[in-house]
């Protein structure tokens, strides 16, 4: 009896041996098997390039965001310049530029350079937000018949108002 065991044992050993060391049969894969493998790779494919979209997309938007915000462009641009200026003494150092404003309150001047001026107050405190320069200053032209005074600003700022 212990014989008939080992021989079935021995059997059974040498047939799992014989069926875990043979090459598993070729896999035979019908038309409609390959266009589904074709058909789920392409959709891969597609939700691929979809989100490569939506990366691109969500870049421009933060590039947008970053780049300082600009003042609404006003609706009938005032240009003004040295040349065309009657309102006295032409208060400013550059030769002239676009004014515009932000919220009705807060004026600009931008010379030809891009540089933004703030010309009052409100322009001073939120002209960082638009990139603009921090004070008006630097082309603020002194008085020649008053040292240490500058030319009167108000004119220029009262056009400025009137584009709000």
């Amino acid at each position: 009896m212990r014989a008939r065991i080992a021989v079935v044992v021995g059997v059974a050993v040498a047939l799992a041996l014989t069926v875990a060391c043979s090459e598993p049969p070729p896999v035979v894969r019908s038309e409609a098997a390959r266009e589904a493998t074709r058909a789920a790779a392409e959709q891969q494919q597609n939700a691929a390039d979809a989100w490569q979209e939506e990366l691109a997309r969500r870049r421009a938007a933060t590039e947008r965001t970053a780049r300082p915000a600009q003042p609404r462009r006003p609706r009938n641009p005032a240009v003004v310049s040295a040349d065309t200026w009657t309102d006295g003494p032409w208060p400013l150092t550059v030769t002239g530029g676009v004014l515009s404003c932000v919220g009705g309150e807060a004026v600009f001047l931008t010379t030809r350079d891009g540089r933004m001026w703030p010309l009052t107050g409100l322009a001073r405190q939120v002209g960082a937000r638009y990139g603009a320069e921090p004070a008006i200053d630097p082309i603020w032209r002194g008085d020649p018949d008053s040292p240490g005074l500058r030319i009167n600003i108000g004119t220029l700022i009262a056009r400025a108002q009137r584009v709000c």
